[in-house]
């Protein structure tokens, strides 16, 4: 059996976009699934942005950030050469950089409780 530790959160920054989201993150509320938080994919000029922002602030979850629009995520998937190995500094792989930090920071504190609540209390 696998144990969820929590559910991100991705959406675009458009309005039909960020409906759906917000069906999903209600789900996991539902099913009492931590939300890590919420990501805005494909953000910039072409869909907008803050989709993302406005769908974590409206239910009280963190918005861990926004990756942009950017060819090279595409290129470098097509070619087996991811964003972040390929272009780690451009604007897309410091992105996906970012989020993994954040990410990764919200399981590990959820973890951390996690631990502190099936604890014994000592005496």
């Amino acid at each position: 059996m696998a144990t969820i530790t929590g559910a991100l959160i991705v959406t675009q920054p458009q309005a039909v976009a960020v409906e759906d989201a917000a069906k999903c993150l209600v789900m996991f509320q539902h099913l009492e699934t931590p939300i890590l938080g919420v990501v805005e994919n494909m953000a910039g000029e072409f869909f907008g942005v803050g989709g993302g922002e406005r769908l974590a602030e409206h239910y009280g979850v963190p918005f861990l950030g926004r990756v942009p629009l950017d060819a090279a995520v595409r290129e470098g998937s097509d070619s087996g050469k991811p964003v972040v190995a390929h272009q780690p500094d451009g604007p897309a792989g410091s992105a996906f950089r970012a989020l993994a930090q954040q990410v990764a920071a919200r399981v590990s504190v959820l973890t951390l409780n996690r631990m502190a609540e099936s604890k014994p209390a000592e005496n």
